[in-house]
This record gives structure tokens, sequence and C-alpha cells, in this order.
């Protein structure tokens, strides 16, 4: 819910406001995409571990809702500059603020984008396997893409590591909530990515 708060914002702000500098800024941002995550993972651990997080929840978890995902931003971005001025110039001189246009009128007509935007990073941090088993140090705490890793070395040091039985359950039950997720929202999925123009 943070991640579409945030994302949500900024990619509004930069599809619909003048501001100095903003081609610079949006460059910026979406050159991060081309920096691979791994890069930044020791100044990122480095930070957190002064804060006192590791082994916490919340480097997995802050990074998202504070706008982290440069893409979710310019997925959204594409949609609102195709949504029609006019619109929110009436809803203006009939004396609605910025933030009531943005809810009352511009996220309505953005469910199908946003529902596309929620099922990207959901299953990019339910996937995530390089976050988890950097930043927390107890087993307890292991999301399902480290636990499968770690069930899986286990077994392999038996005489029967052929039985792969409780693998592939734990692997079955990891791609579930996705496979469940898209297959509920499959027309708004494929609405979203044509609404916000990424075409193939």
């Amino acid at each position: 819910m943070g991640t579409l708060i945030s994302t949500t914002l900024v990619a509004y702000g930069f599809a619909k406001y003048e501001a100095p500098l903003k081609s610079l800024w949006f460059a910026i941002l979406m050159s991060t995409m081309m920096v691979p995550y791994f890069v930044t993972i020791i100044p990122l651990y480095n930070i957190y571990a002064k804060l006192k997080l590791i082994n916490t929840f919340v480097p997995l978890v802050l990074p998202n809702m504070l706008a982290g995902s440069a893409f979710s931003i310019f997925l959204l971005l594409q949609f609102f500059k195709t949504f029609p001025a006019e619109i929110e110039e009436a809803a203006r001189i009939d004396g609605c603020s910025e933030l009531k246009i943005l809810n009352n009128i511009v996220l309505p007509n953005t469910k199908a984008v946003l529902f596309v935007v929620a099922i990207f990073m959901f299953a990019w941090t339910w996937n995530d396997y390089f976050g988890p088993v950097i930043f927390l140090n107890d087993q307890n705490k292991y999301t399902l893409a480290v636990g499968l890793v770690f069930l899986n070395s286990s077994i392999s040091g038996y005489k029967d590591a052929l039985d792969q039985g409780p693998v592939m359950a734990m692997a079955l039950l990891s791609v579930l909530p996705i496979i469940i997720l898209y297959a509920c929202f499959q027309k708004y999925f494929i609405k979203g990515i044509v609404d916000s123009g990424l075409k193939g």
C-alpha cells in the first residue's frame, strides 16, 4: 500500500506539474533503473547497521514504501500523461483542490494500472532472495524464498538427496500466491499494461 501511495504521488507530480530542473530530476530517477541492486547493498547495509535495523524487516519494507521503484513510477507516469487535462481543469474551476482531483477523479480511472504496479511489486518482493539473506540473521525471520534454498541445501546432505518431495512442495507454495493473484486479476493486469502504453 505504501508503494502505491508514494509512487502515485511522485508519478503524478512529474506528469502534471512544472518545476525547476524537472527533466534533470526525472533523468536521475530513471537512471537508477540502470544501477544494479548489488552495487548499493554495501552502503545500504552500513546505513541500516548504524541505525541498528539489521535483522529486522525494516530494510526490506522501507525502500519500497518510499517510492523505491523507478519502474513503477515510469509505468504510472505513462498513464497520467494520457489522462485528459480538460477534466482536471474543469475540477479546478469547480473549486477542487489538487489532492481531491487526484483522489476523486484521477485515481478511480487508474485502478487497472495500480493493479499492475501492485502485482509487479508483490512478485518482486515475494521472490526476493538477496535482500532477506543479507539483512536477516535469524532463521525464524527468513522469507519463503530464503527458506526454500536452505531446505534444498539441508536435504542435499543426506543419502536420500534424490527425494525432492519437500522441496517441490515448498516451491509450489512459493509460486501459488502469485499464480492466484494473476488468475484473479488477469483482466485488470492486461488492461493496465495497455492503458500505461507499455506495448510489445
